[in-house]
């Protein structure tokens, strides 16, 4: 039903990515197949009206993370209803199937991403060693459904970011996507492995009343990302101080307040030179930088690349 959905009208970028433009969703989806048993997934959507997704799933594993928006609500019948917090990469195998219905709101925005395996996937794996480092995720599938949440990690948000903003076109552009989804597996099996527990809550190190307030924190600061509170202000907000204030930001985002401010404005800017036709110097104005020379600078260090390369590529769509 999600492809009924929300595939129509949809134009493929070289770069992997399809960008949804119709009366139920804008923005951009991931769903790539880039090896036998694995795929690559995303999504980075503002829903225009309120939409049931349903998906009957088959043998699989999914893990994900989402990256930007509001905490999203997921039912998987039989096992009832779950909450996805944002940075708090989950991971979920459909050893048996079963069926996961969401439900989102017009007018909410989120952008998510990670990777699918199935039991093929395992099945040609011929190294032993790597065999038994895989285990951790290949024993998501010993049940009919399994669930384990991880603790943040800036690594895998990385990860889930470049999946979505792929700068390259044609083979590499499949060759990036690749790697991406390789890394996402080798480090989820990592944390798998290290944080291997019956305990299905997030694990951050922080009490949920400081996990609620970091998270509240970051709503404020998304709504407001073109000029958010000063640091001070948060704290005042907060009801804590600054320095415990950053570091609890960090421990649940795994980046410093002023990184994620940055990174959001980044990618903000990175969506509309792709979609609008404006300067670049004028999106970078719109999303909250005070010269083209400093946009300019952040963008590179970021996606390795100028931002005027990305009206270049969008020549190319």
């Amino acid at each position: 039903m999600i492809a009924e959905t929300l595939s129509q009208n949809l134009v493929t970028y070289d770069a992997g990515v399809d960008r949804v433009e119709n009366s139920v969703a804008r923005g951009l989806m991931l769903a790539k197949q880039v090896q036998p048993g694995l795929f690559a997934s995303g999504y980075d959507l503002k829903y225009l009206v309120d939409v049931r997704l349903e998906v009957e799933e088959t043998p699989s594993i999914f893990c994900g993370v989402l990256i930007s928006g509001d905490d999203g609500e997921l039912d998987i019948s039989g096992y009832g209803s779950l909450t996805l917090p944002r940075s708090c990469p989950i991971v979920m195998g459909f050893g048996g199937g079963a069926r996961c219905i969401g439900n989102c709101r017009a007018g909410t925005h989120c952008a998510g991403a990670g990777f699918r395996l199935y039991p093929s996937f395992f099945e040609s794996i011929r190294d032993e060693e790597e065999g038994v480092q895989l285990e951790p995720l290949r024993a998501m599938l010993t049940d009919a459904f399994m669930l384990r949440w991880l603790p943040p990690s800036a690594r895998l948000i990385e990860l889930a970011r470049l999946s979505l903003g792929n700068p390259y076109v044609g083979a590499l552009s499949r060759l990036f996507l690749q790697g991406c989804a390789l890394a996402f597996i080798a480090e989820t099996a990592r944390l798998l492995a290290e944080h291997d527990s019956d305990d299905d809550a997030p694990s951050h190190g922080l009490s949920e009343v400081e996990y609620e307030r970091v998270m509240a924190l970051t709503k404020i600061i998304d709504d407001s990302i073109v000029d958010p509170p000063s640091l001070a202000q948060m704290g005042r907000s907060a009801g804590i101080n600054t320095t415990t204030l950053t570091r609890q930001f960090r421990q649940v985002h795994g980046v410093t307040i002023f990184e994620y401010i940055r990174n959001r404005r980044l990618e903000l800017a990175r969506d509309l030179l792709r979609s609008r036709p404006m300067q670049v110097s004028q999106v970078g104005y719109l999303v909250g930088f005070g010269n083209p020379a400093a946009f300019a600078t952040a963008y590179r260090r970021r996606y390795g690349f100028p931002p005027s390369c990305e009206k270049v590529a969008a020549g190319r769509i």
